[in-house]
């Protein structure tokens, strides 16, 4: 799978980018969909959607937009938990594909320190 990853520090998008690679995945940093840094939601899910690329976040507001607009988005987005510290990444990264070694797309995995959680995304998923 592709997956944009959009964190807040540079170094924890480095070592995401590691832990998808070792998992077999394609990770993809917001320069490749050719958006500005402060480009709306709505806009950077579309580009998601366009290239059929999953999400990986440290950022809640991202899904809770598709929460609250009841807008749908066809692919996963994994959820790093706001308590994950960065050395807790891979391993997170490691647990989460281990347990689910085909994520279902329409899902948020939300990864806390110790568990995944998993929920549907609005939309017909």
């Amino acid at each position: 799978m592709h997956f944009l990853i959009h964190a807040a520090a540079p170094s924890a998008a480095t070592v995401l980018a590691g832990s998808l690679v070792s998992q077999g995945h394609t990770p993809h940093t917001p320069a490749e969909l050719a958006l500005q840094a402060d480009a709306p939601p709505d806009e950077l899910f579309a580009a998601l959607a366009q290239r059929q690329w999953g999400l990986l976040t440290d950022e809640r507001a991202l899904p809770e937009f598709l929460y609250t607009r009841r807008q749908a988005f066809n692919d996963v987005i994994i959820l790093l938990a706001h308590n994950l510290e960065a050395d807790a990444f891979a391993p997170a990264i490691t647990r989460l594909f281990e347990r689910y070694p085909r994520l279902t797309r329409g899902r948020l995995y939300t990864l806390t320190a110790a568990r995944v959680k998993i929920r549907q995304l609005p939309g017909d998923n």
